[in-house]
């Protein structure tokens, strides 16, 4: 960007310096570096006043995470640059995913409390932000839980809290974004789950509460009750016995048809 500059000037380095270029088609407000270009971060504005560029800077030209915009002011493109071309932003994160509410301090890193978003499937990551240099991965952590996350792959290992768009919830151990070790997954209809996980199912020992408030309580495996449990009702029915696959088997006998259960 080799355009003449001319208006106020003022010390290189001060945040916030407007600057108007000489066609006065665009307007510049943020940091400069000492010859006066764009430099950290700052917003290219269109002569009608809305934003065509929002992000980062690097001697004149579009270096870092930065969102440019249409003169109407639909948004263009969102992800990071390098010597005013724009990245692959698959590289980095999925088109579709964003960080919201974060803080930037270091470069184009998000550190302080905010929330990693899954649109594609209307999940989000809540907490604090902290950039690891060494291990080259984000630590994200709240009172309850502290988990690694890979913003080249959106996986997080460790112990995490995922809120749902559509009103689940689930706080437990992860591995790769798969539920792994123990948790709880609530669901917005009333059932409930607490217990353990092998790569995305339930599996070990687990607690099931349906919206009826009838409860399991014993042995799963694959996603579903395998092995002894314990199912009783809110009238105060129960039985205890061995399942397989949902399914309710009577001592002594190969199979009873009387309790089924299908999950979803």
């Amino acid at each position: 960007m080799n355009l003449f500059l001319f208006r106020k000037r003022s010390s290189p380095t001060k945040k916030n310096t407007m600057l108007t270029y000489r066609n006065r088609k665009l307007k510049y407000n943020g940091e400069l570096n000492e010859k006066r270009e764009p430099n950290g971060f700052g917003t290219f504005y269109y002569k009608n006043g809305k934003i065509k560029y929002k992000g980062y800077f690097k001697n004149g030209k579009k270096n870092g995470y930065g969102t440019s915009y249409w003169i109407y002011g639909k948004k263009i493109f969102e992800g990071y640059w390098e010597e005013d071309k724009k990245k692959k932003y698959k590289e980095i994160t999925n088109l579709c995913n964003e960080f919201i509410g974060y803080e930037v301090k270091e470069g184009d890193r998000w550190t302080g409390y905010g929330e990693y978003y899954w649109k594609d499937i209307g999940v989000r990551l809540k907490g604090y932000w902290d950039w690891d240099h060494k291990k080259q991965y984000y630590l994200c952590s709240n009172k309850n839980y502290v988990c690694t996350f890979n913003p080249k792959n959106e996986t997080c290992d460790g112990v995490v809290s995922f809120y749902w768009d559509n009103g689940d919830f689930y706080e437990g151990e992860v591995k790769k974004n798969e539920y792994h070790g123990n948790g709880e997954y609530r669901w917005k209809e009333g059932d409930f789950y607490i217990g353990g996980w092998k790569n995305g199912d339930r599996e070990g020992e687990g607690l099931y509460e349906f919206k009826n408030r009838d409860v399991y309580n014993g042995e799963w495996k694959k996603d579903r009750m395998n092995g002894y449990g314990h199912f009783f009702t809110e009238e105060g029915d129960s039985i205890y016995g061995e399942w397989k696959d949902n399914i309710y088997y009577e001592p002594n006998q190969k199979k009873n048809w009387f309790y089924t259960f299908l999950f979803s």
